[in-house]
């Protein structure tokens, strides 16, 4: 596609990461008011992904786990989730048609999270998302809420995507949120949510009349380099195919906060 050279240029400094703790959370909605079967749970992340479990506490309504080097907190919540908290992500959710029928259905819900240095992140969101594929395999699951993006994915997706996880080329759709809206004149802006989450920056083009498909797919794309490698890409590189051409900027946000942003501006 008109975009491939992109990933071909070189690449540039490990990004220098804050010192500083951040957590992750997901909310798993339940059809059934209890915490899973802990030997459930240790029997399939020690089968399916062959990691290391020691469960420290778990009682009635919160347990804790440590999973390799990390300890997941996962709490039952004996009621749904709010649904202000999940009303506009049913609405967003087009990859989960169903989202709104079935969340509606949710009697309770886990809060789960993991915490760790900016700089572990994406390892800390995989370990996150193989145990929520763990949950899914040992309740009944109605669906996923990413807390830090404010998506909500199907335990049928959550799963398949996690199970079939290559490092190389990571499912940073459930963790990271590509969003556009439309500014007028034909025009679009496309941004992210979540990428500064996982230690990066977020992406923003703003006024582009391209097509919304090759604008997602593009975005997708330079997340997915940006995440796997954990690098970003230098000021001012000109990246050029074909008719389109872009300078990578670092600006301001203008759409979500004031943090620092990469900007594809076109020329």
């Amino acid at each position: 596609m008109w975009f491939k050279n992109l990933f071909k240029r070189k690449k540039s400094d490990t990004i220098k990461q804050e010192n500083k703790n951040i957590t992750t959370v997901a909310f798993v909605a339940l059809e059934n008011r209890e915490l899973p079967n802990k030997n459930n749970l240790r029997q399939y992340l020690e089968d399916k992904f062959n990691l290391r479990v020691f469960f420290n506490k778990w009682k009635e309504d919160v347990g804790t786990i440590d999973i390799e080097d990390k300890q997941v907190i996962i709490t039952l919540m004996p009621y749904p989730i709010n649904w202000d908290e999940i009303n506009q992500s049913c609405e967003r959710a087009w990859y989960f048609k169903q989202a709104r029928s079935k969340l509606s259905k949710h009697t309770a819900h886990l809060v789960i999270s993991i915490n760790g240095r900016l700089d572990e992140q994406i390892r800390n969101s995989i370990l996150l998302s193989k145990m929520i594929v763990a949950i899914i395999n040992s309740t009944n699951v109605l669906g996923v809420y990413w807390y830090n993006i404010q998506t909500i994915r199907s335990p049928e997706e959550f799963e398949n995507k996690i199970v079939s996880l290559d490092e190389e080329n990571l499912p940073i759709e459930l963790w990271v949120d590509i969003r556009m809206r439309m500014n007028g004149n034909f025009k679009q802006d496309i941004y992210t949510v979540g990428m500064d989450k996982l230690g990066l920056k977020n992406i923003e083009i703003l006024n582009s009349k391209l097509d919304y498909y090759i604008l997602y797919i593009f975005v997708y794309e330079v997340c997915l380099n940006m995440v796997s490698k954990c690098y970003e890409y230098r000021e001012k590189d000109i990246i050029e195919e074909g008719k389109y051409k872009f300078q990578v900027e670092y600006n301001k946000g203008s759409i979500i906060d004031n943090k620092e942003v990469i900007s594809f501006v076109s020329l």
